[in-house]
């Protein structure tokens, strides 16, 4: 009798799902098959520092306590043709929505200053294709023209490519370098915005499109430290009874990057006439926080992914004015950032 009970729970326990049942992570890319890629980051950070100087003269600091939230929204629809390992050989990407807006509350004041990104792209269909030769990919405007100096800097991210590991620890997790981490923070890479045409607010757009508060693909390209890791929790259930392959996220990271050409790149009409440039400027990023990655526990592709940080970012530039003076500016923030990734096959 004893034996039967004990038989009868090693039963009971090996069909809720022993490891060998457990599907592995499948990231090669779905050949033939549209996918509606959704992109949301928000942002939502209070200034804690801004010093301005002008040359060698005496630092003034400005009050702080301002707030600053901003959303970014990306969609855009793949196609992927065949593939080598997680590599497609072209890829066709339409731009469907993307947009990027922000508000800044400073103390006792009623009415926020708002802004507007804007870029050309939306709307718009680029093909990639790769050159084994040159060992990267060429791009081209597939129908409606747009202007060429964007294409060199799309970068071609797959469906969740950038999470793939290369080398797996005993539980079976894996760590991903913070440089790395493009797909996870700007997933298309940097598509062209700028601050608009509109004059209320464009200082503040400028803002947001050099990484402050939204256009994190600006701190990537220098230094990084820390890292994303990820690691297997199995198949799980989650209230609604859906059922899923679960991954834990644990991100630390911090990016360091100079921003001089792009910051000068985006002079408002009225700095370039009166011949402002900038002569240097930088961007610091830091992000702390977890997440989970759901995949389909069936085929093993992700379907979802949220993370949710603390982020600080400060940013030091100096320009330089038609009087001839050298203007120094220093700005940190502090607050939350959350992001989320969603997919869905088009019919």
């Amino acid at each position: 009798m004893q034996n039967l009970i004990l038989g009868t729970i090693g039963l009971l326990v090996a069909s809720a799902g022993t490891p060998q049942d457990v599907p592995q992570l499948d990231l090669t890319p779905l050949s033939g098959t549209t996918l509606r890629r959704t992109f949301v980051a928000v942002h939502d950070l209070t200034l804690e520092g801004f010093r301005q100087r002008i040359d060698e003269g005496e630092s003034r600091d400005l009050p702080g306590g301002a707030r600053f939230t901003s959303k970014q929204r990306l969609v855009f629809d793949d196609l992927a043709g065949p593939a080598v390992g997680q590599r497609p050989l072209t890829l066709w990407r339409k731009f469907i929505a993307l947009e990027s807006t922000a508000a800044l509350a400073p103390p006792e004041v009623k009415e926020p200053v708002l802004a507007t990104a804007q870029t050309e792209l939306v709307g718009a269909s680029v093909v990639m294709t790769w050159a084994p030769e040159e060992q990267s990919y060429g791009r081209y405007y597939d129908a409606r023209e747009e202007a060429e100096s964007l294409l060199a800097s799309l970068s071609v991210d797959p469906w969740m490519g950038w999470i793939v590991g290369k080398e797996k620890a005993e539980d079976g997790s894996w760590k991903i370098p913070a440089k790395d981490l493009g797909g996870l923070l700007a997933p298309g890479g940097d598509l062209g915005f700028t601050p608009g045409t509109a004059r209320a607010g464009r200082r503040l757009s400028r803002t947001l499109v050099n990484g402050v508060g939204g256009g994190l693909e600006m701190a990537f390209g220098g230094q990084s430290t820390g890292e994303l890791t990820v690691r297997p929790l199995g198949l799980q259930t989650n209230e609604e009874g859906a059922r899923h392959l679960v991954f834990s996220l644990s991100l630390n990271g911090r990016w360091n990057s100079d921003v001089t050409e792009r910051l000068s790149q985006t002079l408002l009409p009225r700095e370039r006439e009166q011949g402002s440039s900038f002569e240097n400027a930088s961007l610091s990023l830091g992000l702390n926080g977890r997440g989970q990655l759901l995949a389909d526990p069936i085929t093993g592709r992700p379907v979802s992914l949220k993370l949710n940080c603390t982020e600080t970012v400060s940013m030091k530039l100096t320009e330089g004015l038609d009087t001839g003076n050298l203007f120094h500016q220093e700005m940190s923030m502090r607050g939350r950032l959350s992001i989320e990734h969603r997919v869905a096959e088009r019919k």
